[in-house]
């Protein structure tokens, strides 16, 4: 994802890029797709969670574009990890598993739907 503005972690997988004085535009949370080498395991699409973004930059040191193939593998290890410690092996043999990880494209909104982001729902 790459934005004009500095990005701002907002610690729910969302950040807040700053394009301009006063101006915030809210970027939606990163989803991942998983393809493995295994045909008999299923591709998954996976959201990354705030953990595995933090883990990847202590990882990494924080250096996100001299770095970016391994912090989005990183990440997708690390969700899949937190959520599946059984069968996430450590990085290097998951790494020898993965065929490829891959940026989900966020949908498009349908036009023809009203946009209720504004109203409030409670249960």
């Amino acid at each position: 994802m790459r934005s004009s503005g500095t990005a701002y972690l907002t610690g729910r997988s969302r950040c807040f890029s700053r394009s301009g004085i006063g101006q915030e535009q809210k970027m939606p949370a990163m989803k991942l797709k998983v393809t493995y080498l295994d045909d008999d395991r299923e591709d998954v699409e996976i959201k990354v969670t705030p953990r595995a973004q933090v883990n990847t930059e202590t990882h990494i040191g924080g250096d996100w574009g001299r770095m970016a193939i391994l912090s989005l593998y990183h990440m997708a290890w690390g969700t899949l990890r937190k959520s599946d410690p059984e069968n996430t092996p450590d990085f290097e043999k998951w790494l020898d598993t993965v065929e490829d990880v891959a940026e989900v494209a966020p949908a498009k909104p349908d036009p023809t739907q009203q946009d209720r982001s504004d109203e409030v729902s409670y249960l």
